[in-house]
């Protein structure tokens, strides 16, 4: 069923409205003439195909529910059928609340009259924002002696007259039925749910949006502003993109866009659709669009139970609302770490306080006090719940453990927030799971987006969570990381880069660089050069941890001196390059030594400091890594051609290629591997590699092919017997002394 469907089953007896009192509509906010409005996109419902008389229409947050109702009223009024919008918002709910609300708008009409008008569908009642009435337990009592009223009429008229029309409606958050309020009257009422917009509905709200605003329209712009940021949004979780699915979140993001020149709209446009999505649009777009809202959302707390007390104190603030939303993050990320969520509930505790020490409290008798402490308290409890950015899994009313249960609605807003949680809190061990992170590379962005200057050394244990974020952005061998020390500003500078993804270098400030790899952790395709007085240790989980090895894949290190002091590391096909490499007397496991090369500065022989454990375990095989990782002949020249051919992808502009940015710093290693560079010349010299794009190393896939060389598998390369044939031409070469 949609909407149109729905207007026309409750307009099958179309009825003019009797008199009302028009003062009394207008101090209770009651509409009976429908509101206009500037447009309408209609969302789409799942509904039963056959109404009952009670219509329980439930939303997600920031959906438009309010706007729905008003757009049903007007309908309603086109077809002639009377309607009454009635607000609960502001409303003293209770008993005889439904008939005395009714008594004042009609009161030249019995109760009778009104009543049996109504049911048989002459009058139809939409009942707004029943989810924002105060969730206090002695209110939700009240609520549903409200709901056991309607529900006692509608029987007493069925007895009477036989069933019922559709002729009630009741819009509110999809959450609040968790409260039991409807409970009594669900077996004569049809559920109606409405759903998100999908994609063609989000580009049309968007458009008419836009239109509707004064000044030069930007409408022509929303298609392809919204399918480059969907784009963008879905690279990073599959789910993110439903963000644009709130109709507050589309109106925000068009007043966004209206207060753009249109040259400045026109070019975040092309950014989005025709170019790499950059850091700065991304972070800059969704945080304006987050505090838009959060300023929206201001205006929708019950302040009339504070002002008269407190005239100056501001009970729903953009502040205070953040650190609600900060708390439900910091749950969130402590719930998956199997720890207690008490984050919210301090948050509240936090804001309540703030009430007590504001000046006004204080000449407050203590019963007034009192009362509006613990009215505050259960207000916020509930605000939380029904914020827009919140969903609350199904959960008893009675349960004292809602707040445990708060949850983000959409991965934008979880990672926004968490972001500002690891950076308002350094020592908070706010570092990822390895095994079971479910987080995006957008948590990585607003990190550094929000970060001062961009200096992230406070938060050095989570740069192996920001590694590993940004890896999940790349589509498979196109991730690129380096941290490279700058001696002339003293700190290290950071890039990212990916094939859809550029980010603006960050910073961290001490020469001693510790990067922490967390249990099962895998640290992969990452560079780390030090200068002079640098050192870069390498640490892990302790002997103490189960099964707590670390893996470090395809990376590079590069200082005067290196430290390895996790417990068990694996490596695979690393290079360190340095003066003095040392083994912490905690090493107790160290495999895949055979893909590791050890090399020296500046042609110096390299150090191994060792303790008496790894001295005996696997001094050989070290000291065999300073050799080239004691690989010499085929299986040294396999390695690097694997190497080289693994970081080559199915490219838009050719069968095969690699930026050449990433074949310098990937493959090259900028220039610290003399094997791989011998090797790449040879195959650009025999047209194995060519550069016929512009920026863009070219692989000749059927060339490597006739040499038997294939690709077996994403990260794997075979070697048949005429591979042997390529290699003895590369030994003949002035290429292949680096093999022998």
């Amino acid at each position: 069923m949609d909407i149109q469907t729905l207007i026309s089953e409750l307009s099958k007896a179309p009825t003019p409205l009797p008199e009302v009192d028009a003062e009394y509509c207008n101090a209770h906010a009651i509409h009976y003439k429908p509101k206009a409005l500037n447009f309408y996109v209609e969302p789409a419902l799942n509904a039963p195909n056959s109404l009952s008389p009670i219509l329980l229409i439930s939303a997600p947050a920031a959906v438009g529910k309010t706007t729905l109702a008003h757009h049903i009223h007007a309908q309603l009024a086109k077809f002639g059928q009377g309607a009454l919008y009635i607000p609960l918002q502001d409303a003293n709910i209770g008993h005889d609340f439904f008939a005395g609300r009714l008594a004042g708008v009609f009161p030249q009409l019995s109760k009778r009259q009104i009543l049996d008008s109504v049911f048989k569908g002459e009058i139809v009642l939409l009942f707004d924002g029943y989810d924002e009435v105060t969730m206090r337990s002695d209110q939700i009592d009240r609520n549903k002696e409200f709901i056991a009223e309607i529900y006692s009429e509608l029987t007493e008229f069925e007895q009477r007259n036989g069933k019922a029309c559709p002729c009630i409606a009741f819009l509110f958050r999809s959450v609040f039925a968790d409260f039991g309020v409807f409970d009594e009257i669900k077996q004569a009422a049809s559920e109606i749910s409405v759903l998100f917009f999908d994609a063609t509905r989000r580009k049309q709200f968007l458009a008419e949006y836009l239109n509707s605003k004064g000044g030069p329209s930007k409408g022509h712009l929303s298609r392809d502003f919204l399918d480059g940021f969907e784009k963008s949004l879905d690279s990073a979780k599959d789910d993110a993109s439903v963000f644009f699915g709130h109709a507050i979140v589309l109106s925000a993001f068009g007043d966004y866009l209206h207060e753009q020149n249109e040259a400045n709209a026109a070019k975040l446009v092309s950014s989005l659709k025709n170019s790499e999505t950059t850091e700065t649009v991304a972070v800059e777009l969704l945080t304006n669009i987050i505090r838009l809202i959060l300023e929206r959302e201001e205006g929708k707390f019950p302040v009339r139970d504070y002002s008269p007390h407190m005239p100056s104190f501001v009970p729903y603030s953009s502040h205070a609302q953040e650190k609600l939303l900060l708390g439900v993050a910091a749950d969130e990320f402590l719930r998956r770490a199997g720890r207690k969520p008490v984050q919210v509930a301090t948050a509240i505790s936090d804001l309540v306080y703030a009430l007590e020490a504001h000046a006004e409290y204080a000449t407050l008798d203590d019963t007034v006090q009192e009362k509006l402490s613990r009215d505050y308290r259960n207000e916020l409890e509930a605000r939380i719940t029904h914020h827009p950015f919140i969903d609350v899994p199904s959960f008893k009313a009675e349960a004292a453990s809602i707040l445990d249960k708060v949850e983000f609605r959409n991965p934008v807003y979880r990672e926004y927030y968490f972001a500002q949680v690891v950076l308002r809190d350094p020592k908070g061990g706010w570092a990822l799971d390895a095994a079971r992170n479910d987080y995006s590379h957008y948590l990585a962005l607003f990190f550094l987006g929000l970060a001062q200057g961009r200096d992230i050394s406070q938060h050095e244990h989570f740069l192996f969570s920001l590694i590993s974020l940004f890896a999940t952005s790349s589509s498979g061998n196109d991730f690129y990381f380096k941290l490279q020390w700058k001696a002339d500003d003293s700190r290290w500078e950071g890039a990212i880069d990916t094939s859809h993804l550029q980010v603006k270098p960050f910073f961290l400030s001490s020469p001693l660089l510790t990067i922490s790899v967390p249990l099962h952790g895998i640290l992969q395709d990452a560079i780390f050069i030090g200068e002079e007085d640098c050192m870069i240790e390498i640490a892990g989980p302790g002997p103490d941890a189960t099964d707590g090895q670390i893996e470090l894949a395809d990376c590079t290190f590069a200082a005067p001196e290196i430290i390895i002091s996790a417990y068990a590391t694996k490596f695979s096909n690393c290079e360190l390059s340095c003066e003095t490499l040392s083994f912490a007397d905690q090493v107790g496991r160290l495999e895949g030594m055979d893909t590791l090369a050890i090399r020296g500065l500046a042609g110096k022989e390299p150090r191994l400091q060792l303790s008496e454990y790894v001295e005996n375990r696997w001094e050989a095989a070290l000291n065999s890594a300073k050799n080239v990782g004691g690989l010499k002949g085929k299986s040294l020249f396999r390695q690097k051609l694997q190497k080289v051919l693994l970081r080559f992808r199915k490219h838009h502009r050719a069968e095969f290629g690699c930026y050449d940015k990433k074949f310098r710093t990937r493959i090259l290693a900028d220039n610290n591997d003399a094997e791989v560079a011998s090797l790449s010349e040879f195959l650009f010299e025999h047209d194995f590699l060519t550069r016929s794009v512009p920026g863009l190393i070219v692989m000749d896939q059927a060339k490597f092919s006739d040499f038997d060389i294939n690709y077996a598998k994403q990260n794997q390369i075979s070697f048949g017997p005429k591979s042997e044939d390529l290699y003895s031409e590369l030994i003949s070469s002035s290429h292949g002394k680096v093999f022998k």
